[in-house]
């Protein structure tokens, strides 16, 4: 109940503010009408769950006194929901901290307002000879990535810094 309360409030502010990476809601009447993104992936359960239970409607219609209708668009990439944005197909969306980042870069015209869920990195080997990023520097051994759009990349840096020059 408390992580509802909280993902409710903080999406309600945002929508409310027309910070919900994208332009503020569409008003007609005493409605609202919203374009929403999230990505596949377990990371973008709250968006779902908010979606199946209507957290946001309810909540939005409690802050403000009107309805939103909001259509739900799931998307196989940040890059493509900073696209629907940046286009105005989309009033905003729900995405992962690298497309967010180069979005703003390229001025997409959005504000990041919350996060809605937290994950750890690593990286992973069936080799038990590498236990630290150093015993990579050197050895011939790839690092494979999900795509160069996601955070996994930045992994990357520290290699570097351990004297990895590619």
């Amino acid at each position: 109940m408390q992580a509802k309360n909280l993902f409710t409030l903080t999406t309600v502010a945002a929508l409310t503010a027309g910070t919900i990476l994208g332009s503020a809601p569409a008003f007609a009447d005493d409605s609202a009408k919203l374009s929403l993104a999230y990505q596949y992936g377990l990371a973008y359960a709250p968006a779902l769950i908010a979606q199946q239970e209507g957290y946001i409607e309810e909540a939005y219609k409690e802050a403000t006194g009107k309805d939103v209708e909001i259509t739900w668009n799931q998307m196989s990439s940040g890059a493509d929901i900073n696209t629907g944005i940046a286009s105005g197909e989309l009033s905003g969306g729900f995405m992962g901290l690298a497309p967010a980042i180069t979005g703003v870069m390229k001025g997409v015209g959005y504000r990041v307002f919350s996060n809605l869920s937290g994950q750890r990195h690593g990286l992973m080997t069936n080799d038990p000879s590498i236990t630290s990023l150093g015993d990579l520097v050197g050895s011939g051994k790839q690092i494979a990535l999900v795509n160069i759009g996601s955070i996994q990349p930045s992994h990357k840096q520290p290699l570097h810094f351990h004297g990895a020059r590619k």
